[in-house]
Protein backbone atom coordinates (compact mmCIF):
# COMPACT_ATOMS: atom_id res chain seq x y z
CA UNK A 1 0.00 0.00 0.00
CA UNK A 2 2.97 2.48 0.81
CA UNK A 3 4.57 1.82 -2.89
CA UNK A 4 0.73 2.43 -4.16
CA UNK A 5 0.22 5.85 -2.36
CA UNK A 6 3.68 6.68 -2.92
CA UNK A 7 3.98 5.82 -6.94
CA UNK A 8 0.01 6.90 -7.60
CA UNK A 9 -0.49 9.79 -5.36
CA UNK A 10 -3.44 11.46 -7.48
CA UNK A 11 -5.59 7.78 -6.23
CA UNK A 12 -5.33 8.35 -2.97
CA UNK A 13 -8.61 10.22 -2.62
CA UNK A 14 -9.88 6.84 -4.05
CA UNK A 15 -9.24 5.08 -1.61
CA UNK A 16 -12.13 4.82 0.65
CA UNK A 17 -9.99 2.36 3.56
CA UNK A 18 -7.31 0.44 4.26
CA UNK A 19 -8.09 -2.57 6.15
CA UNK A 20 -4.75 -4.41 7.16
CA UNK A 21 -3.33 -7.25 9.37
CA UNK A 22 -0.45 -6.09 11.68
CA UNK A 23 0.97 -6.05 15.00
CA UNK A 24 -0.16 -8.53 17.75
CA UNK A 25 -2.08 -8.87 21.34
CA UNK A 26 -0.29 -12.00 21.89
CA UNK A 27 2.57 -14.22 20.25
CA UNK A 28 4.74 -12.81 17.10
CA UNK A 29 4.94 -14.58 13.63
CA UNK A 30 8.37 -13.20 13.07
CA UNK A 31 9.95 -12.99 16.78
CA UNK A 32 8.03 -13.84 19.78
CA UNK A 33 6.78 -10.62 20.41
CA UNK A 34 6.62 -8.87 16.61
CA UNK A 35 4.29 -9.55 13.70
CA UNK A 36 6.29 -9.72 10.14
CA UNK A 37 4.65 -7.11 8.23
CA UNK A 38 5.54 -4.69 10.69
CA UNK A 39 8.63 -6.28 11.66
CA UNK A 40 10.16 -6.25 7.50
CA UNK A 41 9.02 -3.07 6.80
CA UNK A 42 8.60 -0.12 9.40
CA UNK A 43 9.40 2.75 6.79
CA UNK A 44 5.99 1.25 4.55
CA UNK A 45 4.14 0.81 7.74
CA UNK A 46 4.85 4.58 9.20
CA UNK A 47 3.52 5.73 5.84
CA UNK A 48 0.77 3.70 5.44
CA UNK A 49 -0.53 4.99 9.14
CA UNK A 50 0.55 8.08 8.19
CA UNK A 51 -1.05 8.34 4.95
CA UNK A 52 -4.52 9.84 6.60
CA UNK A 53 -7.19 7.54 5.34
CA UNK A 54 -9.05 5.49 7.85
CA UNK A 55 -7.13 2.81 8.59
CA UNK A 56 -8.58 -0.70 10.61
CA UNK A 57 -6.09 -2.76 11.76
CA UNK A 58 -6.79 -6.22 12.95
CA UNK A 59 -4.25 -8.42 15.01
CA UNK A 60 -2.58 -11.22 13.76
CA UNK A 61 -3.78 -12.94 16.68
CA UNK A 62 -7.32 -11.90 15.63
CA UNK A 63 -6.48 -13.57 12.29
CA UNK A 64 -5.40 -16.86 13.94
CA UNK A 65 -8.81 -17.30 14.99
CA UNK A 66 -10.97 -16.97 11.31
CA UNK A 67 -11.92 -19.58 9.95
CA UNK A 68 -12.70 -20.12 6.18
CA UNK A 69 -15.77 -22.94 5.57
CA UNK A 70 -16.57 -25.07 3.11
CA UNK A 71 -18.73 -21.93 1.41
CA UNK A 72 -16.37 -19.25 1.84
CA UNK A 73 -13.65 -21.77 -0.15
CA UNK A 74 -16.47 -22.37 -2.83
CA UNK A 75 -16.93 -18.77 -3.14
CA UNK A 76 -13.05 -17.79 -2.95
CA UNK A 77 -12.30 -20.11 -5.58
CA UNK A 78 -15.14 -19.08 -7.68
CA UNK A 79 -13.24 -15.47 -8.43
CA UNK A 80 -10.94 -16.82 -10.61
CA UNK A 81 -6.82 -17.09 -10.29
CA UNK A 82 -7.05 -14.38 -7.52
CA UNK A 83 -9.73 -16.51 -5.75
CA UNK A 84 -7.55 -19.54 -5.97
CA UNK A 85 -4.56 -17.45 -4.62
CA UNK A 86 -6.34 -16.05 -2.04
CA UNK A 87 -7.80 -20.01 -0.94
CA UNK A 88 -4.77 -20.91 -0.75
CA UNK A 89 -3.63 -18.45 1.65
CA UNK A 90 -6.58 -18.83 4.12
CA UNK A 91 -6.78 -22.96 4.18
CA UNK A 92 -3.21 -23.05 5.44
CA UNK A 93 0.04 -22.40 7.36
CA UNK A 94 2.28 -20.05 4.84
CA UNK A 95 5.23 -21.63 4.54
CA UNK A 96 8.34 -21.29 7.10
CA UNK A 97 5.74 -19.66 9.05
CA UNK A 98 7.01 -19.25 12.82
CA UNK A 99 3.89 -19.51 15.42
CA UNK A 100 5.96 -18.46 18.59
CA UNK A 101 4.03 -20.41 20.49
CA UNK A 102 0.50 -19.98 19.13
CA UNK A 103 -1.61 -23.12 18.18
CA UNK A 104 -2.07 -23.79 14.36
CA UNK A 105 -4.74 -22.45 12.74
CA UNK A 106 -7.93 -23.30 12.35
CA UNK A 107 -8.55 -22.68 8.77
CA UNK A 108 -10.02 -25.62 6.71
CA UNK A 109 -8.18 -26.97 3.81
CA UNK A 110 -9.96 -28.15 0.29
Amino acid sequence: MATFLREYPGLKGRVSRIVLMGGSMGAGNITPHAEFNAYVDPEAAREVFESGLPITMVGLDVTREAVAGPEEVSNMLSLGPAGEVATRLVTGVAPGEKLFGMPPRPFMTR
